[in-house]
């Protein structure tokens, strides 16, 4: 025996003392199913048979009746899945009522095999959390989950605006394969100009009308060098069929795309200036160079309270950008990275990251460039993601902006410049209004406001109608 307790000493073996704790295990606890239009909860003690309440409808007032049977039954705690976006009310009805109310991960709870119905699923997340074999998730408070909904949509409305810019130039490119070499950058001020010129002058019987696309270039001041290039594409070109017409459509809805995308930003700008927690949060991103107001905004949705991780590595695992482990004996595979947690946070880091990468900080740059040419491009990204994510954290967990050992005075006093620069024009978008008028709405108040037409410089927009004049004639009474 003495040898034995020896052995298993100098081996790492672990005392009983020393193993965590296990949990307590609830009185009462109550699994909640939440489906689009209906719920099924399900309240477990020791002594009883469930009690399953079905056909719940998922609103406040059927959100209400389970209220009221929990605190008949004495049951304090809830425990729901994060199905989509249906769980929110009731989460938020239930926490504000008292009730101790637990998320948890869809990805932790384990498929039940044999019948699965919605009394099996509310009774199985009730055992799992009374005897802890679940974690909860982390939820984050309602403004951070509003600014988290914002910023979200506006990734929609970015992507939708890509597709379409795609969409236009494979419209461009079924007539005229040359196109895209006229301008450097697809979409920017000369390259709308010629693809708007381009949309406008195209008949699908007569074919494209070069000279007057030329001419009205010419007008709206675009670079001889440039036109050149454009006038000699134009005469090797097919003749299109309905390109003018999908094309013209496709920059239409660019520019509504464009205009949602900037009241989302607005919208941001304010909500950020609203709450102090996310101001100081935002502001201490901005110092990053790289980052901006949509990477710093989603940034801070993202990640939530930082406090809530113990080490960089601990948030690194969290968003899913640490590597794969399968491990068997001996031998120990490292795969890709996980991919857990948030694809949003991934994704504007690794962009935060490219960005770094070509004009960044002096240091970072120098790292991503030694591990590039260890491991490649694509790994260099993915591990400079990581490591701006785990400087984020610990930014934010201490409140201290970001400092680059590498930079001289020159480029801290431009870094610095930067930060001003962004400081106010987030402030310029919070203070800038988005309400929109109709072109009637718009003519009405031109015509009867006279303040509004003197600051705009207007006398009269509609000319005032002389009175008649009334007739003063009497006629005599008929005999």
């Amino acid at each position: 025996m003495i040898g034995a307790a020896k052995t298993a000493k100098t081996t790492g073996a672990v005392k009983v003392s020393e193993l965590p704790e296990s949990p307590p295990v609830l009185g009462k606890c109550c699994g909640l199913d939440v489906h689009k239009k209906s719920c099924t909860a399900a309240i477990i003690s020791d002594d009883k048979l469930p009690i399953v309440l079905e056909g719940l409808e998922n609103n406040g007032q059927g959100i209400h009746q389970l209220y009221q049977r929990l605190v008949e039954e004495g049951c304090s705690t809830v425990v729901m899945e994060s199905t989509g976006p249906y769980w929110m009310g009731a989460y938020d009805y239930l926490d504000v009522g008292g009730i101790n109310t637990i998320l948890i991960c869809r990805r932790s709870m384990k498929a039940i095999r044999g019948k699965k119905t919605d009394e099996h699923d509310a009774v199985w997340l009730a055992h799992l959390y009374r005897l802890g074999l679940v974690e909860p998730s982390y939820v984050p408070p309602r403004h951070i989950r509003e600014l988290r909904s914002l910023t979200r949509r506006l990734e929609k409305i970015v992507h939708m605006m890509a597709g379409i810019k795609n969409s236009v130039h494979r419209q461009i490119s079924t007539f005229s394969t040359g196109m895209a070499n006229s301008y450097r950058v697809p979409f920017g001020q000369n390259a709308t100009k010629i693809i708007q010129a381009l949309a406008q002058n195209i008949d699908q019987n007569k074919g494209i009308d070069t000279d007057t696309i030329m001419a009205r270039l010419r007008e709206e001041g675009i670079p001889e060098y440039k036109l050149e290039n454009v006038e000699k594409t134009l005469r090797l070109s097919f003749d299109p069929t309905s390109s003018g017409w999908l094309i013209e459509q496709g920059l239409e809805t660019l520019h509504a795309l464009g205009e949602q995308r900037d009241q989302i930003l607005d919208r941001i700008a304010r909500h950020i200036q609203q709450h102090k927690d996310l101001s100081r949060t935002v502001h201490t991103l901005l110092s990053v160079s790289g980052i901006n107001m949509v990477s710093a905004t989603t940034i801070a949705s993202e990640l939530g309270d930082p406090t809530r991780f113990e080490n960089g590595k601990s948030v690194a695992s969290y968003f899913g950008l640490v590597p794969s482990v399968e491990q068997s004996g001996p031998n120990t595979i490292l795969g890709r990275i996980s991919r857990r947690g948030s694809p949003h946070m991934r994704r504007i880091l690794c962009q935060v990251a490219l960005v770094i990468s070509a004009r960044g900080s002096p240091h970072l740059r120098r790292w991503y460039e030694q591990v590039k040419k260890r491991r490649g491009t694509q790994k260099a990204i993915v591990a400079l993601s990581r490591k701006i994510l785990v400087i984020v954290w610990a930014m934010l967990r201490d409140n201290t902006q970001f400092h680059d050992p590498d930079q001289d005075e020159g480029k801290a006093r431009r870094r610095e410049a930067l930060y001003r620069h962004k400081l106010r024009e987030m402030k310029e978008r919070a203070q800038r209004s988005t309400r929109t008028v109709s072109v009637w709405e718009a003519l009405h108040l031109l015509a009867t406001d006279t303040k509004l037409r003197t600051e705009l410089g207007l006398r009269r927009i509609i000319a005032t109608p002389r009175p008649t004049p009334v007739s003063t004639t009497r006629h005599k009474a008929p005999a």
